[in-house]
């Protein structure tokens, strides 16, 4: 059934808002937290920047583990001709990755001291790293059933079990760190264990669902589909952070703390707004590219463009006078300060990143995993490359700048393939504009941090407010958009109710 495209609007934003609503609970937690970990005095600045590490290797193996199945679960689920093996075909993929996330967990816990030296360095303790193997298993088998949970458009559940995870483990690893015990092997611990939560009570809930015959024969299509996409994930993780182990060669852990943190100020802008919307137009987005219809995806990619910018210029401004309050009310470590040049460069990367993955679904829905897979290995080696140039150049800003350089190039990448392949075009000019925009209030802004704070801060937020006024001064916007906007909320707000 052919659905009308301002109620396809209106399912993604409804599931984006449920979405950028539990990412904000998540970031609020990680912010009460953060002024603990930055505490030197009760947490090394080098076992800071191990727990860096840590997460990428953590990150990596959830990626090894899910051998692609997870995404293969997502496109599966997407088609309303796989639907009668749904359940089955989930059911299937969960066993294989509990198989395959025992065998990972077994090698991280007997090959942890060889491992740690390679991967972190011979001061970490090595039993954190044997800790993050479980951590990465629990973690592995929680996305598998995620996935299930939100291709069911079950987002508030999805988001409600995501949530009260992570406060559990903020929470107690809050706890050892005022009393004092904390160390780096205790608080990867204290996530492993507490990684148990979500897959709990997603099988008590919706995933319940999944508790019938495995299709087993499903898993060889799934596979095919599913294993280019493991590259390109394992790929996309090293893209996206692998900088970190690459500062750590040419610098120290301290200097990896320091880039992680302006990582963790700039991924403000990827939890509360861009995983949202990846997320909701995972399902919403993908299911109507599936049935043939592409203006949702246009209209999205337009508009997120002007709202990711926008958000980009408010947190890279924020977080020069935020981290002045945190290191003189909050005992944090005044060595911090040097991530503030970073931050707008990593959320520039992050607008980019999030507008690729709107465009990539273009491919995702042709099942073009291997096309996929070119794309995101091809952008990882780049970055890899440029970091190698730029970090022994200029440091960890260097890293920063590749940032935003690779996931451009992925952007435009995925572009040019879904055109060529699909025959898919998008108004490009409209998104370049507003990229120059940003960059350009981003420069004025600069050139105003000699004025004294009071006026600076008062000017800043004068250039917040013109940015959206700009949009349309250049161009981006026309009347007839607000127009548009304007029939949609009326639309919401005056729609017919149905009782029972």
């Amino acid at each position: 059934m052919r659905m009308s495209p301002d109620r396809e609007v209106t399912r993604l934003a409804k599931q984006s808002t449920v979405y950028s609503i539990g990412t904000l609970i998540m970031k609020v937690g990680g912010l009460f937290i953060t002024p603990l970990y930055l505490d030197t005095n009760r947490f090394s600045a080098s076992a800071y920047g191990h727990l860096m590490l840590i997460e990428v290797t953590v990150n990596l193996m959830v990626i090894l583990i899910g051998l692609g199945l997870p995404q293969a679960t997502r496109r599966w689920g997407a088609d309303e001709r796989e639907d009668s093996l749904f359940e089955q075909s989930t059911l299937a993929s969960i066993l294989v990755t509990l198989l395959v996330g025992s065998a990972v967990a077994a090698v991280a816990y007997v090959f942890q001291r060889p491992l740690t030296t390679a991967l972190l360095d011979a001061s970490a303790p090595a039993a954190a790293l044997a800790w993050g193997g479980l951590y990465a298993a629990l973690r592995a088998v929680s996305m598998q059933l995620m996935v299930y949970v939100r291709v069911k458009e079950r987002a508030a559940y999805t988001v409600g079990t995501q949530s009260l995870e992570l406060l559990v483990q903020l929470s107690l690893i809050a706890y050892v760190l005022l009393q004092g015990n904390a160390d780096l092997t205790t608080v990867v611990r204290i996530m492993a264990l507490t990684s148990l939560i979500s897959p709990i009570v997603y099988l008590i809930g919706p995933a319940s669902g999944v508790f019938t015959r495995p299709a087993w024969t499903q898993i060889s299509p799934m596979l095919v589909y599913g294993l280019p996409l493991l590259l390109s994930a394992a790929a996309g993780i090293i893209l996206n952070v692998g900088d970190r182990y690459m500062v750590n060669l040419w610098y120290s852990a301290a200097d990896v703390g320091t880039f992680g943190f302006a990582s963790r100020i700039s991924s403000t802008l990827n939890m509360l707004l861009i995983q949202g919307v990846t997320a909701a137009y995972g399902i919403v987005g993908l299911k109507s590219i599936t049935a043939g219809r592409n203006d949702l995806q246009r209209r999205t990619i337009r508009h997120m463009a002007a709202l990711y910018c926008w958000a980009a210029l408010v947190i890279s401004l924020a977080s020069h006078d935020g981290l002045t309050v945190l290191i003189e009310y909050f005992r944090v470590d005044a060595s911090y300060r040097e991530a503030v040049p970073l931050v707008f460069w990593m959320c520039l990367g992050s607008v980019f990143f999030g507008l690729s993955q709107l465009v990539i679904n273009s491919l995702v829905a042709a099942k073009k995993s291997r096309t996929i897979s070119v794309i995101v290995v091809g952008s990882a080696t780049l970055n890899l490359a440029l970091n190698a140039v730029f970090i022994p150049w200029l440091g960890p800003i260097g890293a920063a700048y590749t940032t935003g350089i690779s996931y451009a190039v992925f952007l435009l990448w995925s572009a040019i393939r879904v055109f060529q392949l699909e025959g898919i075009s998008y108004r490009w000019g409209r998104v370049i504009r507003t990229v120059l925009l940003v960059l350009l209030f981003y420069a004025l802004a600069q050139a105003l941090l000699s004025l004294a704070t009071p006026l600076r801060i008062m000017l800043w937020i004068c250039l917040i407010l013109l940015y959206p006024i700009s949009l349309r001064l250049a161009g981006v916007y026309a009347a007839s958009d607000v127009q548009d906007l304007l029939r949609l909320v009326r639309n919401r707000l005056h729609r017919p109710r149905h009782h029972a």
